[in-house]
Order: structure tokens, then sequence, then C-alpha cells
């Protein structure tokens, strides 16, 4: 199931504003080998370097109240 807005919005309470937001790497194994699919976007035309971008659905987050890291991982 696809990660949503409200469900982040509730991860993200009590923690504290300094803390590092980290999106988990994807191995090029997982695309290649296992047909995980990605989808595209057109953001900005105006910007060049935004044109486009490639982008998955977000599974779920990892809360590491120590090291200050918040992460958002991309599969279950």
């Amino acid at each position: 199931m696809v990660y949503t807005a409200k469900q982040l919005k509730k991860a993200l309470e009590g923690i504290s504003d300094d803390t590092e937001i980290c999106i988990e790497r994807i191995e090029d194994v997982y695309f290649e080998k296992h047909n995980w699919e990605t989808e595209t976007k057109d953001w900005d035309k105006n910007n060049p370097g935004l044109e486009t971008t490639v982008y998955m659905p977000a599974f779920g987050v990892v809360k590491i109240e120590d090291n200050k890291k918040f992460i958002i991982v991309a599969h279950y």
C-alpha cells in the first residue's frame, strides 16, 4: 500500500524540527530484475534540469530518534 500524506503527518508528530529527512536509495537491480516500475512527472518546463523527474511511491517511514533521522522508505 502506498504511503499517504495522512500517515506521514502522523509519523512526523513529535519529531524535532532539526531532524534530517532521508530517502531510501533503491538499487537498480529492483528495476532491472524484479520489474519494479517508476513514473515520470513533468514538474517545471521553465527550469532546466527539472523538466522531467522519475519517481516511485513511498511505502512507509523509519524513525531513528537517537540519530535524529527520519527515513522515507520505498518498499515494504
